[in-house]
């Protein structure tokens, strides 16, 4: 894995490949499981600290989201 000092800007696709090459699974579970961890961050903060994640996320991740 590639650890850069400062947040870097990359694709959801990207992410997704990022996630299943690390864990070392097809890009369709790590869909699932990135979701899945998207799910916990929103019930573990308020509403408002989720929305200022979500200003910070390009559009596309809005699949990641759902």
């Amino acid at each position: 894995m590639i650890v850069s000092p400062s947040a870097q800007p990359i694709s959801a696709a990207e992410f997704v490949e990022r996630v299943a090459k690390e864990l070392e699974i097809p890009p369709a579970e790590a869909r699932k499981r990135i979701r899945a961890v998207f799910h916990t961050i929103r019930e573990a903060i308020s509403l408002g600290e989720f929305r200022d994640i979500l200003m910070e996320l390009d559009p596309e991740y809005a699949d990641l989201l759902a």
